[in-house]
């Protein structure tokens, strides 16, 4: 569940005006061990049917997952992963700062219409 649980560790880390690899460093010690998972391991899914909210929440990620790759997008697997993909679907920009650091920035209003984005 990266794209919903990452999202407000990474609004802190753009209002706190950090850079590329301070907003990674932050976003990594905010993430919890369950926070990617793969989606791919049957093990997990059979494993999870025994539990009604976590099989839930893995045949949502597998939809997400689904959607994303439908309109030529990757489901995030690490924290460099879910930062692209936000930049990718215009959530955020990446920009260099004065002294060439990478920098990242958040569109105030994101979603403006999500079904311009993901087509399929």
């Amino acid at each position: 569940m990266p794209n919903i649980t990452l999202l407000p560790f990474f609004s802190v880390s753009i209002a706190s005006g950090f850079n590329w690899e301070e907003t990674v460093a932050y976003m990594e010690k905010k993430s919890k061990p369950n926070t990617f998972i793969d989606l791919n391991d049957n093990s997990v899914n059979q494993r999870d049917n025994e539990d009604e909210e976590a099989h839930s929440l893995y045949e949502r990620e597998a939809e997400i997952k689904r959607k994303l790759q439908a309109n030529g997008f990757q489901y995030p697997k690490s924290i460099f992963d879910v930062i692209d993909l936000y930049v990718a679907l215009g959530l955020a920009l990446k920009t260099e700062d004065q002294q060439g650091k990478w920098c990242l920035d958040m569109i105030i209003r994101p979603l403006r219409n999500i079904d311009e984005v993901l087509t399929n």
